[in-house]
């Protein structure tokens, strides 16, 4: 069987990781083969030659024009802070779409889906990009549906991946849709990262987004505090309680200092911890209710509704290793 042909576009300064981290996915599966090995892997660049990347490595490229009109099964389009000056550049765009003309397949990597954008590719489809700059993706392309705590989406044949590391989880996925999930997961292992799967789950956590937002930190122990009690039943008043605060000061102060009011912060940290044991463990779902604070299944299904757009178990069939 012939190998599956992928070409990797890299430019100058593209970050490291947004091209290892799928690779050494992909490099896996190759090893993992007993026969002629499923993937072909290769690097190109608009114009040819070493380029170099953000932590000074060169990567020996072929330049795009000099590959043959062959079909190529998959690309991956990878990101960087370069991005912003590279998908500006004509030569750069026309390479990527004379790439996209080739293949079955096109991938981006974090902020790579600007290039897809400028390129065309992403016209009336959704798409992710790293967190911080999905507001100037969906500012500059405004045709394309954002979806912005999604870990990757696949929308026909073109795959856009979120945050640097989210690289991984998309390559997983393109292995387990090659060659099965059971390949997937051993990767996974191997690698030691969670094998993640289509669909809903976020870039990061809603802990994270209070903690960067409270750049003071003046709500660190509180957090600390709110993730040790959520089988309690909590409400702002306990927490502005333990703040030492009244409870419209402390509503006040928290949503300044995070962006999130305590309740809808609460409920945010409820449904992650929720969600974990769902991929993680074989509870029933009255006890994970339980555990992670909501006390009954039907105000945990409501909240997964409002805000994953799936029940808790169709949550655990998608996600559950």
């Amino acid at each position: 069987m012939k190998p599956h042909l992928i070409y990797f576009y890299v430019f100058e300064d593209a970050l490291m990781l947004d091209i290892s981290g799928p690779l050494q996915v992909l490099k896996s599966a190759i090893n993992r083969a007993d026969k002629t090995p499923f993937y072909d892997l290769r690097f190109c660049s608009a114009a040819g030659g070493t380029i170099r990347t953000d932590v000074g490595i060169g990567i020996e490229t072929v330049p795009v024009h000099a590959i043959p009109d062959q079909q190529i099964d998959t690309v991956f389009v990878t990101g960087g802070i370069s991005i912003f000056k590279t998908y500006q550049a004509p030569e750069e765009v026309a390479a990527v779409q004379r790439l996209a003309s080739l293949s079955k397949r096109v991938c981006s990597v974090c902020t790579g889906a600007f290039m897809l954008a400028q390129a065309g590719l992403l016209e009336g489809r959704n798409a992710v990009t790293h967190w911080r700059r999905c507001s100037r993706l969906r500012r500059e392309f405004p045709n394309i549906t954002i979806r912005e705590d999604a870990i990757f989406v696949q929308d026909g044949h073109v795959w856009t991946s979120a945050g640097v590391t989210t690289g991984i989880d998309l390559a997983l996925a393109l292995v387990e849709a090659d060659l099965g999930r059971e390949a997937a997961l051993a990767i996974a292992q191997e690698l030691v990262v969670f094998m993640k799967r289509p669909g809903g789950q976020q870039q990061y956590s809603a802990l994270l987004k209070a903690q960067i937002e409270d750049r003071k930190g003046e709500f660190d122990r509180l957090h600390q505090w709110v993730l040790e009690n959520l089988s309690a039943s909590l409400n702002v008043l306990d927490l502005a309680n333990i703040t030492g605060m009244s409870s419209r000061t402390f509503t006040r102060r928290y949503k300044q200092a995070t962006g999130m009011g305590p309740a809808e912060a609460l409920e945010r940290f409820r449904l992650e911890a929720a969600a974990q044991l769902l991929m993680e463990t074989d509870l029933p779902m009255k006890r994970i209710a339980d555990r992670s604070g909501f006390g009954q299944y039907e105000r945990m299904r409501r909240a997964f509704l409002k805000i994953f757009g799936v029940s808790p178990k169709i949550y655990r069939e998608r996600f559950q290793s």
